[in-house]
């Protein structure tokens, strides 16, 4: 078993679940009392709902990973098609830590786990 993969997985579990819980209780239950949305096709919350439905899209696309990550673990040593989905998972974890920590200037701490994650990947990836 890769130990390395189970903890990524287990975060990028975790992530997802503070994401969508946390995301809910701090920002997205006041979007019915934000204004300013554009009227799309003549409807005032069709904005606000698709900002709600794509934020909880990427809690469930996290745990997908996060389930590509347990199912990898499982396999010691992975074989070069497993080595390279690790590999985009590596720089898509990277991109995250790099976009997270510039585009809020460290104060969302998301950063953190996304850097965790890079690193854990890249562990597996280079052995």
């Amino acid at each position: 078993m890769n130990s390395y993969l189970l903890i990524a997985s287990i975060i990028t579990f975790l992530l997802g679940l503070v994401h969508s819980v946390l995301g809910e209780i701090m920002i997205l239950r006041h979007l019915p009392n934000v204004e300013g949305f554009p009227p799309i096709a003549k409807s005032k919350r069709l904005p606000k709902w698709t900002i709600r439905i794509t934020w909880h899209i990427t809690t469930i696309l996290g745990w997908a990973i996060a389930i590509i990550l347990a199912y990898f673990s499982q396999y010691n040593p992975l074989d070069n098609n497993q080595l390279f989905i690790i590999k985009v998972l590596d720089i898509a974890f990277f991109a995250s830590f790099v976009v997270s920590l510039i585009g809020t200037r460290a104060r969302h701490p998301s950063w953190i786990a996304f850097l965790i994650l890079a690193l854990l990947c890249l562990r597996v990836s280079i052995g």
